[in-house]
């Protein structure tokens, strides 16, 4: 898997946890974070469909193409 990620969504809130150091975090919904996970998981079976299409391999090319075309058909799972 790459380690090219989408950028995190908005944060639903800031959690203050030590107001008196500054102490901080974001903290997100389920739906933003399932919604974040498809849209990575996406991502990279395209990233996986490219680099099948361009593999050099000779007299493969419907080869490469069919399973190219079935990669970027899996259906994603309910829950990543």
């Amino acid at each position: 898997m790459s380690t090219d990620l989408p950028p995190l969504p908005r944060c639903a809130r800031v959690v203050e946890y030590n107001a008196s150091k500054g102490y901080s975090f974001d903290a997100y919904t389920e739906e933003q974070m399932l919604a974040y996970a498809s849209a990575a998981m996406a991502a990279e079976r395209e990233r996986c469909a490219k680099i099948v299409e361009t593999a050099n391999v000779a007299g493969a090319g419907l080869f490469r193409r069919d399973l190219a075309a079935r990669i970027r058909a899996t259906p994603p799972k309910d829950k990543p």
